[in-house]
């Protein structure tokens, strides 16, 4: 029998402040296609597409409440057996899409049944969103991170 690890969070995604609307529906846009690239299915440990949803990118004039001030947040989450043992690999391939992305910060929490709750955070750096406004706009490849551990071994 597995033991469950239940993995959620989210992705802040890139407020263009120094540009238009246009220009933040234009990351919004790249983002939504780099997520609908993931795989549908993937190998262990898994990072796919059907993970991933975004919250409804509604206009403030159409909608009393907005839940997209300043941006997206970009949702992701599963439950699977035992993905702590290879924990460092999905960290490597969730860096990855965050390299091809234009976000703010990401958050993730790794909920274990065994050895415990652990949470992630990255933090784009001023210099990467900075270049959101670059023509053609650059992904953030810059960042800083915080959190539990990036591996397992020997647990």
């Amino acid at each position: 029998m597995g033991e469950r690890c239940t993995m959620s969070g989210h992705i802040q995604e890139a407020w263009y402040f120094r540009g238009s609307d246009e220009d933040t529906s234009a990351l919004e846009e790249r983002n939504r296609r780099v997520i609908m690239q993931l795989p549908e299915v993937d190998e262990w440990p898994p990072l796919t597409r059907g993970m991933f949803s975004f919250s409804p990118n509604e206009s403030f004039l159409r909608a009393h409440v907005t839940t997209t001030f300043r941006g997206r947040v970009i949702y992701f989450g599963g439950s699977f057996s035992k993905l702590y043992l290879d924990w460092a690999e999905w960290l490597e391939k969730f860096e990855s899409l965050l390299r091809r992305l234009y976000w703010e910060h990401a958050v993730v929490v790794l909920v274990t049944e065994l050895i415990g709750h652990f949470t992630y955070r990255w933090d784009a750096t001023l210099e990467a969103t900075e270049l959101f406004s670059a023509k053609p706009p650059v992904p953030v490849q810059e960042w800083e991170f915080s959190g539990g551990p990036r591996s397992f071994d020997g647990a």
